[in-house]
């Protein structure tokens, strides 16, 4: 296969652009072959970003196997979850809600709450709230238990 002459760096980037796409036999390979699935691009964003911004459930689960962080920030501060905010997709927020991602992040100050409301991703939104709502009892409950 070509991918064995190539750079670990050169495979991490081709990763950025796959996701996207969603082939997720590639993204395989080139996880396999070394792809840093954290590496961010020149902007910040990551592989996870990028996926969870096109709705590719498949490729999320498969970076978030192979370690990629659910709540790596752009340079602007964006996160996956943001992205999903900003497709509207409830699945793909659900999916990273449901792996740890942090329904407080904020970029440019906005919550991603309100990005989705704002763009009237309803669903989205009550997701995030209903993870922050869980994530409000929790620490309700660990104060009380101290």
């Amino acid at each position: 296969m070509v991918l064995m002459s190539i750079s670990p760096r050169s495979i991490s980037t081709a990763a950025h652009e796959v996701p996207h796409e969603g082939h997720r036999e590639v993204v395989d390979a080139l996880i396999g072959h070394g792809a840093d699935v954290n590496l961010a691009q020149a902007g910040g964003g990551t592989p996870l970003i990028r996926a969870s911004h096109a709705g590719h459930l498949e490729i999320i689960n498969a970076l978030i196997e192979h370690g990629a962080d659910v709540n790596a920030a752009s340079q602007d501060g964006a996160t996956p979850l943001m992205a999903a905010c900003v497709s509207g997709d409830g699945r793909t927020a659900e999916l990273l809600l449901s792996k740890g991602a942090d329904p407080r992040a904020k970029v440019l100050g906005r919550s991603a709450q309100s990005v989705a409301m704002e763009l009237g991703h309803t669903q989205v939104a009550e997701l995030i709230g209903a993870a922050l709502n869980r994530s409000k009892r929790r620490s309700r409950e660990g104060e009380a238990g101290t």
